[in-house]
């Protein structure tokens, strides 16, 4: 009972205001000096200070679970333009394994080759595939068809998409999925970033 009693104490101390030099007061108004009586006060005070820490952590956590889902839901695709291969294929898929923080965040990609019948059947890559090929060369205007048409296919397989990125089969992703997410969300959600780097810009 007295274990409960002291417990049930510091938990007072440490939810009531001015709990430290409550406790230290106390120890000073009844006039004690023994070292037990220290002993117990800095135990009290070491407890009190647990429970307020855990109650921090608590709060602290509330906070930042109710700041995640008040964000809007957001889906990139990634759009990749291949020949028959994307070269960083594994780097790609641990990527896109991560789950992000946010869980209103989320990733995919869809591929467009220009010969799909070299990507092997029964494998990650083709299951990645959108069912069309423009057969572009390099530098083709037919790459543009391609884009068009991984973005389109894009919405239609995650209807929440909200951004669309461009890659090609030698890209690699050099940022984790969280920080890309919370560039968009720090630029916000409805930002365009093809002209990013202000090359319209005419200073």
């Amino acid at each position: 009972m007295s274990n409960f009693q002291s417990l049930l104490s510091s938990f007072q101390d440490a939810t009531a205001t001015n709990s430290s030099s409550k406790s230290i007061d106390k120890g000073v108004s009844n006039g004690s000096s023994s070292k037990s009586s220290i002993k117990d006060d800095i135990s009290q005070l070491y407890r009190t200070s647990q429970i307020q820490s855990s109650f921090k952590a608590s709060s602290n956590s509330r906070n930042a679970t109710t700041e995640q889902s008040t964000k809007p839901p957001i889906h990139i695709a990634i759009c990749a333009t291949i020949v028959n291969k994307l070269h960083h294929e594994e780097i790609w898929k641990m990527w896109l394994s991560h789950h992000p923080r946010n869980p209103s965040a989320s990733a995919s990609i869809h591929v467009h080759a220009k010969i799909p019948r070299d990507v092997p059947n029964r494998t990650w890559l083709r299951s990645k595939l959108i069912p069309v090929s423009h057969n572009p060369n390099w530098n083709d205007y037919k790459i543009i068809q391609a884009m068009l048409s991984l973005s389109e296919f894009s919405i239609k397989d995650e209807p929440g998409t909200t951004h669309c990125m461009m890659v090609t089969e030698s890209c690699i992703p050099i940022s984790s999925l969280d920080d890309l997410i919370d560039t968009i969300y720090s630029k916000g959600v409805c930002c365009s970033f093809l002209d990013f780097y202000g090359r319209n810009d005419p200073g």
